[in-house]
This record gives structure tokens, sequence and C-alpha cells, in this order.
């Protein structure tokens, strides 16, 4: 198998594994439907790990989720991008105007 023959195998796979594993796990298990945003991680049973939230964890999920929009994703994308917005400029947004780095 050639050179480039690999590489596009391998990015077939990674794409059928962002789309069947990691996006629904993201927004199943990893997006905080109370509070808004998302877990900065899951632990190996997908219970989330209740740590200090960085605003990029819900900056990374809005491009990621558009992102795989783009890529022909058919599951949930809307939810995942309106969550990360809206928890971004309701929790994260200072009274000066600036994103919060960690919350």
């Amino acid at each position: 198998m050639r050179e480039n023959q690999k590489l596009i195998a391998h990015k077939g796979r990674l794409k059928e594994w962002l789309f069947r594993d990691c996006l629904p796990i993201w927004w199943s298990y990893g997006a905080d439907l109370q509070i808004g945003g998302f877990y900065e991680r899951l632990n190996q049973d997908v219970s989330p790990d209740n740590i200090e939230r960085r605003t990029r964890v819900a900056a990374r999920q809005i491009y990621s989720y558009s992102k795989a929009k783009l890529m022909g994703y058919l599951g949930e994308c809307d939810g995942p991008i309106t969550q990360g917005l809206e928890w971004l400029d309701t929790k994260c947004l200072n009274v000066d105007g600036y994103y919060s780095a960690v919350l």
C-alpha cells in the first residue's frame, strides 16, 4: 500500500471514530446540562471530573462540533454549539468585557 493510501485509510478510520464514538460521548456525558458549558474532563467511566473549568474547553467543543457539522456529521451539533456559546457569554464574560480563563 502506498504511503498516501495509508494516510487516506487512517483519515477515514479517525473520522469514523470521531463521528461514531467521540462526538456522541462528549455531548451525552461531557455537557453540563444543569450549569451549562462542558466538564473539564471525563473519568474512565465517563462520569464528569468536577474540577475547575477552563473556557478553552467550551471553545474547543464549539469548534469541534462546528467542524464536524461541516465534515458531514449528522449527529447533534447545534445543541453543543449553542450550549458552549451561551455558557461563554453568560458565565465566563466578566464585568470588564473579557472572558475568564478558568471558572
